[in-house]
């Protein structure tokens, strides 16, 4: 009877990792069909709104995104919550209710602002109708967030993908009309995605309640506020720092380095959002699959979990970012045009933020999934409080007692900073889980400086023969993959695999393909 157990339970949990595999897979397939949208659609934009309406554009939109996001702190338990109890209608309407109520009051604060003749000293900007628009779109990428998560709870990730997909390639589409036509601008760039957002959230809001179970019981409203109010407190103090840290960033860096700086600053931030693309699909179900076993109290699959995807989502972005860091001056003026020449260092520098971030999604969604807010709070609230003085000294002018590095510092700032805080999240999961950091602060170490070390050899090499061009960057970045996959396939275990899984796996992958 024993063995019978033993068994079952064995072919329970292959399957269950038959079903991640699966629903990372389409996951991986989106994100990288909307990296590979979002690099065709970066330069269009950059080019059609130059540097200083692109800073402004990206000004406002992480604006109002830290505002929506502090009080929307509220609701942060949404996702692991949903995924212990997937057909709680209780945690549907708190979640609803709040959010309405939170968009109302965004929209009366800025309307107050535009009364009180405060828009342009806060916004930067005189036009309501394009800080409207951008509020809209602030919102309308919270929603698609949530609406992802619920799909994710309920074991829909297939649907919702798909569906995702569909709207990356909608908005590409018109992305690339618009430009071809002379009509992108600051505009129309927002109207569009707005209007594109809200057709398809409204297909992904059909499914949703298609796909949601109606029958079971839920909590009442009081009884899920109450639960939600002890999960986020620990988070709200955090969530206000991070609000007055997030907006005196870039409020700093368009006071002392202007819209243009803002937009050097932001070209850098999404060309390391693409790379971050594909390792952040994983976040969600590896969050999900966090929360069922800490409901179980599974600490054995939670140090698996851990311990196996960490080191092999560090290796993938790593790839990339490393690349993106050592090429940057040759990436920023091709992408940008020459108007964003001069943001060469803050995209090579900004180009290794994903590393860390990759690390900081995923050791981060364990805490908050095992209902550890208090201490991801505080090492947040930690970090934050030593940001807000470096980022003054880094950004005001000498005048002020500043370096005046404008984007440049900005960037080595977060970086660093994001360093030093990952490895905080990474000592306390471990100690939770009972395995040592040792291996994990190597791994960092080890990866990075080889990885860069192959990205500075071919891009040497290249330039010699080929020049900084897009011919170049397209066999540098061959040569480059090739070393790494060598260095992967001789120690598998960088990847956290041995050699045998590592061949199957390739051999699967090959089947699929054909």
């Amino acid at each position: 009877m024993v063995a019978l157990n033993n068994i079952q339970e064995v072919n329970n949990i292959s399957e269950n990792q038959s079903i991640i595999k699966k629903r990372f897979l389409f996951k991986l397939i989106r994100s990288s069909v909307g990296a590979g949208f979002a690099i065709i659609t970066l330069p269009l934009v950059t080019r059609s709104l130059g540097a200083e309406q692109y800073g402004t554009f990206n000004y406002l939109k992480v604006f109002f995104e830290k505002i929506i996001g502090f009080l929307d702190v509220g609701t942060s338990g949404f996702y692991p919550k949903l995924s212990r109890r997937p057909s709680d209608k209780g945690i549907i309407r708190f979640v609803l209710i709040y959010d309405a109520i939170l968009f109302l009051a965004t929209i009366m604060m800025l309307g107050v602002l535009f009364l009180t003749g405060l828009a342009e000293s806060v916004l930067t900007i005189q036009s309501f109708a394009i800080a409207f628009s951008a509020l809209l779109l602030a919102w309308l990428l919270l929603v698609n967030q949530k609406m992802t998560s619920f799909m994710d709870a309920l074991g829909k990730t297939i649907s919702n993908e798909m569906i995702l997909m569909a709207m990356r390639l909608a908005l590409t589409i018109g992305l690339v009309l618009l430009f071809i036509s002379k009509k992108l601008n600051l505009t129309t760039f927002l109207q569009f995605q707005n209007v594109v957002l809200i057709f398809f959230l409204s297909i992904l809001l059909l499914l949703a309640i298609k796909y949601f179970d109606k029958e079971n019981k839920s909590t009442s409203i009081k009884e899920t506020a109450q639960e939600f109010k002890a999960y986020s407190l620990p988070l709200f103090w955090a969530s206000t720092l991070g609000l007055i840290a997030g907006i005196a960033d870039r409020w700093l860096l368009q006071v002392f380095g202007g819209a243009t700086a803002q937009g050097f600053y932001s070209l850098g931030l999404n060309l390391g959002a693409i790379c971050f693309l594909i390792t952040g699909s994983l976040t969600p179900l590896l969050m999900r699959e966090y929360a069922i076993a800490h409901e179980k109290n599974d600490k054995d699959r939670l140090r698996y979990l851990f311990s196996k995807y960490l080191p092999l989502f560090f290796v993938i972005t790593a790839t990339i970012a490393c690349f993106l860091a050592v090429h940057g001056d040759w990436l920023a003026p091709l992408v940008g045009g020459g108007e964003f020449s001069e943001a060469a260092v803050p995209v090579m520098l900004l180009g290794l933020a994903p590393i860390h971030q990759t690390y900081g999604q995923l050791s981060g969604s364990l805490m908050t999934a095992t209902d550890r807010t208090r201490e991801y709070a505080g090492i947040s609230m930690f970090m934050l409080i030593l940001s807000l003085p470096i980022t003054y000294f880094t950004l005001a002018p000498e005048q002020y007692w500043g370096l005046n590095l404008g984007a440049t510092g900005l960037a080595l700032k977060l970086v660093v900073l994001q360093i030093i805080a990952v490895n905080l999240q990474i000592w306390y999961n471990t100690r939770y889980l009972g395995i040592g950091m040792v291996g994990f602060i190597t791994h960092q170490m080890l990866i990075v400086t080889v990885f860069l070390l192959f990205a500075f050899v071919t891009k040497f090499l290249v330039g010699i023969v080929l020049g900084s061009g897009i011919v170049g960057m397209i066999i540098s970045s061959l040569l480059y993959i090739g070393l790494i996959a060598v260095l992967v396939f001789i120690f598998p275990q960088l990847i956290s695999m041995t050699r045998s899984e590592m061949i199957y796996h390739i051999k699967a992958g090959l089947a699929f393909l054909r």
